[in-house]
Parts: structure tokens; sequence; C-alpha cells
């Protein structure tokens, strides 16, 4: 049954509740107003779970999707975060494992299009704004990678990764001189970092 016809369902059976709740008081008897009650709390609840349920099969693909990257398999990855999306399009954090998995593929555009929706969602995201920084950079849209690292790095200025990629896109811009000291920066916030 679809969300439209639960709630529909719930507000019909809201509406009889209340008929009955009218029809109680004017016969003056209190069962049909126990029972007119009930329907109205069965109505309200016809309409919330569904949503509620949606929501947890949103979480439990997304899991699978987790289960299924770690295990390298990315189309399988990314057709159970598709259906998380499906479940749930305000689900941000989905988007942004959806655009690693296809930036893993070589996806990058549409690595690029889920984090331009995972932004939308969420945007005070470092993580997102480096990751579709990389993106850019694997383009070759330099200027537009450099926007997004810089703004990585402007929210979380201890954001080691976003220094890491700036770092290899000023590389790839040619400018040695900053990307010696991007990667500086990025190594002392995480030593382990490009390891």
């Amino acid at each position: 049954m679809s969300f439209l016809s639960d709630a529909s369902l719930g507000i019909l059976i809201i509406c009889s509740g209340f008929l009955m709740l009218f029809y109680g008081f004017k016969l003056k008897n209190s069962k049909i107003k126990k029972l007119s009650w009930a329907a109205i709390v069965c109505g309200i609840l016809a309409i919330v779970f569904p949503v509620i349920g949606k929501s947890s099969n949103a979480i439990a693909y997304f899991k699978q999707g987790n289960i299924e990257d770690q295990k390298g398999d990315l189309d399988a990855a990314i057709a159970d975060y598709s259906r998380a999306i499906e479940l749930d399009p305000k689900y941000a954090l989905v988007y942004g494992f959806r655009g690693l998995a296809k930036a893993k593929k070589g996806d990058w555009a549409g690595a690029i299009a889920d984090d331009n929706k995972y932004i939308e969602l969420k945007p005070n995201d470092a993580a997102a704004y480096s990751n579709r920084g990389w993106a850019k950079v694997k383009t070759g849209d330099f200027d537009g990678a450099m926007a997004d690292l810089n703004k990585a790095i402007e929210l979380n200025p201890k954001y080691a990764t976003a220094y890491f990629n700036r770092g290899l896109a000023k590389a790839q811009k040619g400018d040695q001189a900053g990307a010696d000291s991007d990667l500086l920066q990025a190594r002392q916030l995480d030593p382990n970092i490009g390891k």
C-alpha cells in the first residue's frame, strides 16, 4: 500500500471517528464515544506508521549499501543507496555515500550530482565539499575544485582530507609551493593521511 493510500485510509478513519463522536454525544452513548476516540487514534497511526516504516527501511537499505560497498560490490551498493533515497529523499548522508561509491567507479559526474544534493540538504558539511572538490579535480574543473576545497577548510579548519585534496589539486594546477604547504598542513593534522 502506498503512502497516499495509507494517508487516505487514515483520514477516512479519522473522519469516521469524529462522526461517531458526534453521534455518541448526541445519543449520550459512552461506548460510541470511546470507540470514536479509538478510531481517531487508529486513523492517526495509519498516517504516521507508514512514514516511520519508510524511514526505517531507508536506513536498512543504507546499511546494506555500506556492507556491499565494503565488500567492493559498488553496483550493489549504489543500488541499495538509490533504494534508500527513493524511500527517503531527504536522507542526506545516503547521497554522500552513493557519491563516494560512484567516485570509486570513476563516475565523477554522478559523484558531483550526489554531492550537490548532499550539500543542498546539509550545506555546512565540510566532507561533502571536499568530496565534490576532489571529483571536480578529476573532471578538470580546477577552479570549482578550489572553491569547494576552500569552503571545506573554512567549515572545518582541522579537516586534513580537505588540505590533502587541495594540495593535490594545486599540484595538478602547477602550484607546487601551495601544494607543498597544504600537504604539510594535512600531515600535521593527520600523520597517516595519504599512506
